[in-house]
């Protein structure tokens, strides 16, 4: 739940009790294409359980939460920043579709954990501590960049090694460049980021400082969720005809012959808790178990 006690992601601190969709992500308007045909034929070609399963969840059901949820009420506006900054659409789109990722993963935030039913947003909302556009506008490339990294928005965990970049935004709308004096990866230099709103845009090193200025100040500033883009999602009815969808698709395949040879083995994975075959769920003490079984010692 969430600093007003409704049950909803703890970072969405929004007092609204009623279910919400928002067809905009922070003032930008959504015009991402649901999961259609041609995503159901790709998993439908798949040849075991794990492909299928990957399909389904990252072709098929991808950011459809988000995308139908949305977010709105936003301290920081990507539909301004966009009407200022067209060519930068297509990044920002993709901003709002993490967005959420961005605020659950950034350290600096300080969540409410508590406010009364008559507080204002504006009051108990989240934010970063002294992070201000005042303070960020001080502040130069370098220490923009270094911020980028400690709000986890863009940064590698190991500045020589290519493959440890990582930022909730897609790698695409990111160039990243070598900077040592010898052949790539090797001798002394490091690897660099730069943003690349469009596959054909360099950006020179303003721009950059605007856009990081911009996504810092968006990343420290949460919106409120739309019911879709939370743990609640089931409250909102068109949960219900998604879900369920995606066992229809494996039943499906079951039950026809032409799937006949389809490997319905299922890969266990160590990785993720939950994941596996005999994984038990991680819900305990629900009904007060553990107080039972205090109560049950202490009357042996």
């Amino acid at each position: 739940h969430n600093a007003y006690g409704i049950l909803t992601k703890r970072t969405n601190v929004d007092p609204n009790m009623l279910t919400t969709r928002a067809h905009q992500f922070c003032d930008l308007p959504i015009d991402l294409t649901l999961p259609g045909c041609s995503i159901v034929s790709e998993c439908l070609a798949t040849n075991d359980l794990t492909s299928l399963h990957h399909c389904a969840e990252d072709e098929l059901h991808g950011n459809i939460h988000n995308v139908i949820g949305g977010f709105f009420g936003c301290p920081v506006s990507l539909g301004k920043f966009g009407e200022a900054h067209p060519e930068y659409r297509n990044l920002l789109m993709n901003m709002g579709e993490v967005a959420s990722t961005m605020w659950s993963n950034d350290p600096h935030i300080e969540w409410p954990t508590y406010c009364a039913n008559d507080t204002q947003f504006e009051t108990c909302r989240a934010r970063c501590t002294n992070i201000t556009m005042e303070v960020l506008d001080e502040m130069d490339s370098d220490e923009l960049y270094l911020l980028m990294h400690r709000h986890n928005l863009a940064y590698f965990g190991n500045s020589s090694d290519r493959s440890t970049f990582d930022s909730p935004m897609y790698n695409s709308y990111f160039d990243i460049s070598w900077t040592g004096d010898g052949e790539e990866g090797e001798g002394e230099g490091e690897y660099e980021w730069t943003f690349k709103p469009r596959h054909d845009m360099v950006l020179n090193s303003t721009l950059n400082d605007q856009l990081m200025r911009f996504s810092i100040n968006f990343g420290c500033n949460p919106g409120k969720y739309g019911t879709m883009s939370t743990g609640s999602a089931t409250n909102d009815p068109v949960f219900w005809p998604i879900h369920p969808f995606f066992d229809r698709l494996w039943h499906f395949i079951r039950l026809d012959e032409g799937f006949e040879h389809f490997n319905h083995t299922w890969d266990d994975s160590s990785n993720c808790s939950g994941r596996g075959w005999y994984d038990e769920l991680p819900f305990t003490d629900l009904f007060g178990e553990s107080e039972n079984e205090q109560e049950d010692a202490v009357a042996s």
